[in-house]
């Protein structure tokens, strides 16, 4: 990288910050068409690649659902249970040792939101609005 920066003058472009859903290195054009390819296909690697593209859409459905969102157990809430983000990687998220604390404040979440309808509320408009507009 160094040499590259001495030569040209500017660093050396990080091409892998530009694949496109997981696997078009190029355009929205060559994407749409990388897609229109592969969705029909039934092989174990487009699927593979259907599933991680329809995760990345959930996962940024649930951080703009989640952009005001003060409260850190539904935060995280919505990562495990809408996400299906693993309890580990959500708990170093927040400071968590491991993944077993996560599950403890989900399942105390969901079992406040039975008594709090205010709560259950919130979680609902939050599932809603996630998952309104993905693809099953």
């Amino acid at each position: 990288m160094d040499s590259i920066r001495r030569r040209f003058n500017k660093p050396a472009e990080k091409i892998w910050d530009n694949i496109k859903n997981n696997i078009v290195l190029g355009g929205d054009t060559l994407l749409k068409r990388v897609q229109e390819i592969i969705k029909d296909k039934k092989g174990n690697e487009e699927e593979r690649w259907m599933a991680k593209k329809e995760h990345g859409d959930i996962t940024f459905k649930i951080a703009k659902a989640l952009e005001k969102e003060q409260d850190k157990k539904i935060q995280i809430w919505a990562r495990v249970r809408l996400g299906g983000e693993r309890l580990v990687d959500v708990g170093k998220h927040f400071g968590y040792r491991d993944g077993s604390g996560i599950l403890q404040t989900v399942k105390r979440l969901e079992e406040k939101a039975t008594q709090d309808t205010v709560l259950g509320e919130r979680l609902s408009k939050i599932e809603k609005e996630v998952l309104s507009s993905v693809k099953s």
